[in-house]
Protein backbone atom coordinates (compact mmCIF):
# COMPACT_ATOMS: atom_id res chain seq x y z
CA UNK A 1 0.00 0.00 0.00
CA UNK A 2 2.86 2.35 0.79
CA UNK A 3 4.35 1.84 -2.68
CA UNK A 4 1.04 2.72 -4.27
CA UNK A 5 0.93 6.05 -2.44
CA UNK A 6 4.54 6.78 -3.39
CA UNK A 7 3.86 6.09 -7.08
CA UNK A 8 0.74 8.25 -7.09
CA UNK A 9 2.62 11.02 -5.29
CA UNK A 10 5.41 10.77 -7.88
CA UNK A 11 2.97 11.51 -10.69
CA UNK A 12 1.40 14.32 -8.68
CA UNK A 13 4.83 15.84 -8.19
CA UNK A 14 5.64 15.36 -11.87
CA UNK A 15 2.54 17.32 -12.88
CA UNK A 16 3.45 19.99 -10.34
CA UNK A 17 6.91 20.37 -11.89
CA UNK A 18 5.43 20.64 -15.38
CA UNK A 19 2.83 23.18 -14.23
CA UNK A 20 5.41 25.23 -12.34
CA UNK A 21 7.62 25.58 -15.42
CA UNK A 22 4.77 26.39 -17.80
CA UNK A 23 3.43 29.95 -17.60
CA UNK A 24 0.46 29.00 -19.80
CA UNK A 25 -0.67 26.48 -17.19
CA UNK A 26 -0.81 29.32 -14.67
CA UNK A 27 -2.98 31.38 -17.01
CA UNK A 28 -5.29 28.40 -17.54
CA UNK A 29 -5.96 28.46 -13.82
CA UNK A 30 -6.45 32.20 -13.45
CA UNK A 31 -7.33 33.82 -16.74
CA UNK A 32 -9.95 31.72 -18.51
CA UNK A 33 -12.12 30.91 -15.48
CA UNK A 34 -12.00 34.58 -14.44
CA UNK A 35 -12.99 35.64 -17.96
CA UNK A 36 -15.97 33.29 -17.75
CA UNK A 37 -17.08 34.71 -14.40
CA UNK A 38 -16.65 38.33 -15.49
CA UNK A 39 -18.49 37.82 -18.78
CA UNK A 40 -21.41 35.96 -17.17
CA UNK A 41 -21.57 38.42 -14.28
CA UNK A 42 -21.49 41.49 -16.50
CA UNK A 43 -24.03 39.98 -18.86
CA UNK A 44 -26.32 39.27 -15.92
CA UNK A 45 -25.89 42.80 -14.60
CA UNK A 46 -26.56 44.27 -18.04
CA UNK A 47 -29.70 42.18 -18.50
CA UNK A 48 -30.80 43.09 -14.96
CA UNK A 49 -31.36 39.48 -13.97
CA UNK A 50 -32.67 38.60 -10.55
CA UNK A 51 -30.24 37.47 -7.87
CA UNK A 52 -31.35 33.83 -8.09
CA UNK A 53 -30.97 33.71 -11.86
CA UNK A 54 -27.57 35.40 -11.72
CA UNK A 55 -26.48 33.00 -8.96
CA UNK A 56 -27.58 30.07 -11.11
CA UNK A 57 -25.53 31.34 -14.05
CA UNK A 58 -22.50 32.13 -11.89
CA UNK A 59 -22.66 28.65 -10.36
CA UNK A 60 -22.51 27.19 -13.86
CA UNK A 61 -19.57 29.41 -14.78
CA UNK A 62 -17.70 28.47 -11.60
CA UNK A 63 -18.22 24.75 -12.09
CA UNK A 64 -17.29 24.90 -15.77
CA UNK A 65 -14.02 26.59 -14.79
CA UNK A 66 -13.34 23.87 -12.24
CA UNK A 67 -14.17 21.15 -14.76
CA UNK A 68 -11.86 22.69 -17.35
CA UNK A 69 -8.88 22.98 -15.01
CA UNK A 70 -9.26 19.52 -13.48
CA UNK A 71 -9.77 17.63 -16.73
CA UNK A 72 -6.84 19.46 -18.32
CA UNK A 73 -4.57 18.14 -15.58
CA UNK A 74 -5.72 14.57 -16.21
CA UNK A 75 -5.28 15.02 -19.96
CA UNK A 76 -1.95 16.81 -19.69
CA UNK A 77 -0.57 13.93 -17.64
CA UNK A 78 -0.41 11.88 -20.83
CA UNK A 79 0.09 14.74 -23.26
CA UNK A 80 3.29 15.88 -21.54
CA UNK A 81 4.75 12.46 -22.34
CA UNK A 82 3.47 12.57 -25.90
CA UNK A 83 4.96 16.01 -26.48
CA UNK A 84 8.32 15.12 -24.92
CA UNK A 85 8.36 11.79 -26.81
CA UNK A 86 8.80 9.80 -23.61
CA UNK A 87 5.54 7.87 -23.66
CA UNK A 88 7.27 4.52 -24.19
CA UNK A 89 9.48 5.14 -21.17
CA UNK A 90 6.47 5.80 -18.99
CA UNK A 91 4.68 2.68 -20.18
CA UNK A 92 7.79 0.58 -19.52
CA UNK A 93 8.17 1.96 -15.99
CA UNK A 94 7.04 -0.30 -13.13
CA UNK A 95 3.82 1.65 -12.56
CA UNK A 96 0.24 0.86 -13.36
CA UNK A 97 -2.08 2.96 -15.46
CA UNK A 98 -4.14 3.92 -12.43
CA UNK A 99 -1.05 5.33 -10.67
CA UNK A 100 -0.58 7.61 -13.63
CA UNK A 101 -4.20 8.71 -13.87
CA UNK A 102 -4.93 9.06 -10.15
CA UNK A 103 -1.76 11.09 -9.57
CA UNK A 104 -2.72 13.51 -12.33
CA UNK A 105 -6.30 13.62 -11.09
CA UNK A 106 -5.35 14.42 -7.49
CA UNK A 107 -3.15 17.26 -8.70
CA UNK A 108 -6.11 18.43 -10.79
CA UNK A 109 -8.35 18.27 -7.71
CA UNK A 110 -5.93 20.52 -5.84
CA UNK A 111 -5.82 23.02 -8.69
CA UNK A 112 -9.58 22.79 -9.22
CA UNK A 113 -10.20 23.48 -5.54
CA UNK A 114 -7.94 26.54 -5.74
CA UNK A 115 -9.91 27.74 -8.77
CA UNK A 116 -13.17 27.16 -6.91
CA UNK A 117 -12.04 29.21 -3.92
CA UNK A 118 -10.73 31.99 -6.15
CA UNK A 119 -13.88 32.16 -8.29
CA UNK A 120 -16.24 31.93 -5.32
CA UNK A 121 -14.53 34.81 -3.53
CA UNK A 122 -14.36 36.88 -6.70
CA UNK A 123 -18.04 36.23 -7.46
CA UNK A 124 -18.97 37.18 -3.91
CA UNK A 125 -16.96 40.39 -4.11
CA UNK A 126 -18.02 41.46 -7.61
CA UNK A 127 -21.58 40.14 -7.97
CA UNK A 128 -22.87 39.39 -4.41
CA UNK A 129 -22.89 35.66 -5.07
CA UNK A 130 -23.64 33.40 -2.11
CA UNK A 131 -22.70 29.73 -1.98
CA UNK A 132 -25.29 27.11 -1.03
CA UNK A 133 -24.82 25.07 2.17
CA UNK A 134 -21.50 23.23 2.55
CA UNK A 135 -22.88 19.74 1.92
CA UNK A 136 -24.44 20.79 -1.39
CA UNK A 137 -21.19 22.45 -2.48
CA UNK A 138 -19.11 19.43 -1.43
CA UNK A 139 -21.29 16.89 -3.26
CA UNK A 140 -21.37 19.11 -6.35
CA UNK A 141 -17.59 19.52 -6.31
CA UNK A 142 -17.08 15.77 -6.03
CA UNK A 143 -19.41 15.23 -8.99
CA UNK A 144 -17.55 17.80 -11.08
CA UNK A 145 -14.18 16.29 -10.12
CA UNK A 146 -15.38 12.80 -11.04
CA UNK A 147 -16.72 14.12 -14.35
CA UNK A 148 -13.34 15.74 -14.99
CA UNK A 149 -11.65 12.38 -14.40
CA UNK A 150 -13.94 10.70 -16.92
CA UNK A 151 -13.43 13.46 -19.51
CA UNK A 152 -9.66 13.43 -19.01
CA UNK A 153 -9.52 9.65 -19.36
CA UNK A 154 -11.61 9.90 -22.53
CA UNK A 155 -9.16 12.43 -23.96
CA UNK A 156 -6.27 10.13 -23.08
CA UNK A 157 -8.05 7.20 -24.72
CA UNK A 158 -8.63 9.08 -27.95
CA UNK A 159 -5.06 10.41 -28.01
CA UNK A 160 -3.72 6.87 -27.73
CA UNK A 161 -6.32 5.35 -30.04
CA UNK A 162 -6.05 7.93 -32.83
CA UNK A 163 -2.30 8.57 -32.59
CA UNK A 164 -0.68 8.24 -36.01
CA UNK A 165 2.92 8.61 -34.78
Amino acid sequence: MNWLIIKIYAFMYRNYIFAKRNIFAFFEIIFWPAVGIVSIGLMGSFLDLGSKTLSFLLTGAIFSGILQVTQLDVSYGLLYDVWSKSLKHTFMAPVYHYDYIIGSWIFGIVRGTLVFVMLAFFSRWAFDFFLPPFLVVFISLMGVMLSALIIGMSVNFFVLFLDRG
